[in-house]
């Protein structure tokens, strides 16, 4: 976080490409998966909400796979509700943005 590249690429990749593949990856290929298959909206979104939040068990541990997990669940009920990712990316974009600000407000800059 020393320099305004680094800055820079930390705010695409956890504003932009994160949420966008995560998105996809969880709610619009696994959830869909099962969804296609006829599964039940809870049954099918059960697997895609455990995936999404074990993927960031790297981040806090248990916590983070517990309050991950939560937002998983918003995250499916948007997606299902407008049946369509935008929404899910929205609030991941902003729920990202507001974990990047506290980051960096919390490292102190060297100028």
């Amino acid at each position: 976080m020393r320099s305004t590249v680094g800055i820079a690429a930390l705010v695409l990749t956890s504003l932009v490409i994160a949420p966008v593949a995560e998105e996809i990856l969880f709610r619009g290929l696994a959830l869909g998966h099962f969804l296609a298959r006829r599964y039940g909206v809870v049954t099918a979104s059960v697997p895609s909400v455990a995936l999404f939040a074990l993927v960031h068990v790297f981040m806090a541990g248990a916590v983070s796979v517990a309050i991950t997990g939560a937002l998983g669940v918003v995250l499916t009920a948007l997606r299902l509700w407008y049946d369509s990712l935008v929404a899910p990316w929205l609030m991941h974009l902003l729920v990202n943005a507001w974990g990047l600000t506290v980051t960096i407000g919390l490292v102190p800059t060297p100028w």
